[in-house]
């Protein structure tokens, strides 16, 4: 949806029903808004950002706190109290204005097939923690670290696979005590992220919870902060998820990035 025509006519402050797609319409303040997103802040105070893409439809349902007109123009004089017709009391109030109708527009036949793929996409989307993934970001380090990094994540991975094989659950947290000492030693929150993923299929969810938290607050990127969110729905903190959520959205995932604002609008 273009979000020009709504920038340019419907003041910050206004109270608007936001319809999106996939979802329920959403009714709160217009905080902000330019042609990529708006901002809205629901009844219960939360700020929502919604991307061109996932809105279908914006109606305004009151003015604006900065419109409305001139802010020098003088009150408007008391009108005299009106009365019936044979002057026998005051006259009886007005009927109720009629509710505003909500005219439907069909979508047109290729933004039809557009949110038939999104839908696809969304339920396509496994709301689990993934599997163990060895994979470490190395590039900032120099020839030598990166050998010695390599080296270091092998060793732990035999280990593991291992520990795993043998049913040995002490070998695993041996594991996850040498990729916590890799975190530290090469700067690498990567390995946090691949020992919370251990736990989690050990069975010690809150103390996966916090590695994920450890390593999302340093790398901040999609795959950290959707193991996060997906902890926190599975542990208890269910009302935290839909925030991490939304931090998913970024540059580096946009096989991911409708799917998840959907998900979390």
């Amino acid at each position: 949806m273009r979000l020009a025509p709504i920038k340019s006519r419907v003041p910050l402050g206004s109270s608007i029903r936001v319809t999106v797609y996939v979802g329920e319409p959403i009714e709160g303040t217009l905080v902000d808004i330019d042609d990529e997103c708006l901002i809205i802040s629901d009844l219960g105070g939360d700020e929502i950002i919604l991307e061109a893409p996932a809105i279908a439809m914006v109606v305004r349902t009151s003015p604006g706190a900065n419109g409305g007109g001139d802010s020098g123009a003088r009150p408007p004089a008391p009108m005299p109290e009106a009365t019936d017709g044979d002057g026998g009391g005051p006259a009886p109030p007005p009927a109720p204005a009629a509710a505003p109708v909500v005219r439907h527009v069909p979508l047109p036949p290729g933004s039809r097939t557009v949110l038939a793929a999104l839908t696809q996409q969304v339920r396509a989307v496994t709301l689990e923690v993934p599997p163990v993934v060895w994979e470490v970001y190395d590039s900032d380090l120099d020839v030598e670290f990166r050998h010695r990094l390599k080296r270091d994540l092998v060793a732990e991975r035999n280990r593991y696979e291992y520990a795993v094989k043998t049913k040995d659950p002490d070998k695993i947290l041996q594991c996850v005590a040498g990729l916590r000492r890799i975190a530290d030693e090469y700067r690498a929150p990567d390995a946090l992220q691949i020992a919370g993923r251990m736990l989690w299929r050990l069975g010690r969810r809150e103390e996966a919870r916090d590695l994920f938290s450890d390593a999302a607050d340093v790398l901040d990127d999609s795959l950290s902060c959707f193991d996060l969110a997906m902890a926190q729905r599975l542990t208890g903190e269910h009302e935290h998820s839909p925030a991490t959520l939304r931090r998913c959205i970024k540059a580096d995932s946009a096989p991911f990035d409708l799917p998840l604002t959907a998900l979390s609008a």
